[in-house]
Formats: structure tokens, C-alpha cells, sequence
């Protein structure tokens, strides 16, 4: 993508998030800032939560059991808190596992000790590619970012000129109310009451 078409780059493909925002930013392209759009996010997610044979015995799996016992009785048996890790702070493996503890009535920052361990490529390509933090100095400019990068318009627009009719182009970003696993409802149009059903809260 960075050599261009000229080049004999490629013209587009389908990216793990955030590197389209990475690269039109230029913090992992040496700081040389290749203009990207995201035409269509599939998915912002997609990661699996996985658990060590030694605690097989737990059975533990999408639901975790309600009140969360096998984790708050963990610490009393082995001297030590349950740990989790996952490879990216603040991404979606963060958000996930901590969503997935809290519905089963786990305190992720309490009961449970969360770890970052970086995938080995993840260093080796940090190092290189010189990706340190303070590219991105605030969350107003991750979002300004963010904005610039993910182009909804485009598509929209594509299907319109590719003659899909307009019943079935999506008015807005949103695909309406979601269940979570958990039997929790998120209406887009009303995130109060979301952040209102939930468990913990900080």
C-alpha cells in the first residue's frame, strides 16, 4: 500500500483496525503518510477468549457462571489472583475480556490480575517501524484521525452510483439495538440507559 500502485503496491485489501488509521497517520510508515479510507468495517473485533487446561475443571465458556465464584475463590486456592492477559491495551482484546468478566459478576480490576503481553511481531515491528507512544497525543486528535480515515460517505455513494436501491443502503452507522452474550440490550439511540444496565461501574 505505501509504494503505491506505481510502485507496484496494491490498491486496497481488507486491514486489521487500526492500522489504516497507523498508516494514513504515518506512525508505522516512517512517517510518511499514506492517505487510506475504510469503505466498509466488517467487524471491529473478532478475537477468541481462551483458558489453560489447568483450570478445565472450572468449565468455564461464555457465560462465567453469574456471580463469578471460580474467580473470586481462585485467589483463597492458589495464593493469587486468576491472571488474563492480552496483547493490546485499550483494543478490543482489552474491552472484550473485561466485558466478558464483568457480565459474569467478575470485577476485572479487582478480582482478577489483567496483563498486556505484546505478541513477539507486535515488539519487533513497534522497534522498527519506530511506533512509540506519543504519535497520537490525545484522544481528540485519535479521533480527528479516526474521522478522516473512516469514510462512510464512499461507499454510500458507490452503492447508489452501482444502482442498489435506496431501501436497502443504511440511513445511518448503526446496525440498530444488539443483544450481547450476556442478554444485555445496547440501543445505539439510547446509551444511557445501556451504561445504566450495567453491573460494575466506575
Amino acid at each position: 500500500m505505501v509504494l503505491g500502485t506505481a510502485g507496484g503496491g496494491i490498491d486496497g485489501g481488507q486491514w486489521q483496525l487500526p492500522m489504516p488509521q497507523m498508516i494514513s497517520s504515518g506512525a508505522i510508515t516512517n512517517g510518511r503518510k499514506v492517505p487510506m479510507y475504510i469503505l466498509a468495517m466488517l467487524s471491529s473485533q473478532g478475537n477468541g477468549i481462551v483458558a489453560s487446561n489447568s483450570v478445565k475443571k472450572a468449565d468455564l465458556g461464555l457465560n462465567t457462571k453469574g456471580d463469578g465464584t471460580f474467580f473470586k475463590t481462585f485467589e483463597k486456592e492458589k495464593g493469587r489472583k486468576f491472571r488474563a492477559a492480552y496483547t493490546f491495551p485499550k483494543a478490543n482484546q482489552d474491552m472484550w475480556i473485561r466485558y466478558w468478566l464483568a457480565a459474569g459478576g467478575v470485577d476485572p480490576d479487582k478480582n482478577v490480575e489483567l496483563l498486556t503481553l505484546p505478541a513477539a511481531w507486535s515488539l519487533l515491528e513497534s522497534t522498527r517501524w519506530k511506533f512509540y507512544p506519543a504519535q497520537l497525543p490525545s484522544v481528540a486528535a485519535a479521533k480527528a484521525l479516526n474521522d478522516k480515515v473512516t469514510r462512510e460517505d464512499l461507499w454510500k455513494k458507490a452503492a447508489t452510483e452501482l444502482g442498489v436501491p435506496t431501501k436497502d443502503i443504511p440511513k445511518g452507522s448503526s446496525r440498530g439495538s444488539e443483544r450481547f452474550f450476556d442478554g444485555v440490550v445496547y440501543d445505539p439511540t439510547k446509551p444511557q440507559a445501556y451504561l445504566d444496565s450495567l453491573k460494575i461501574k466506575r
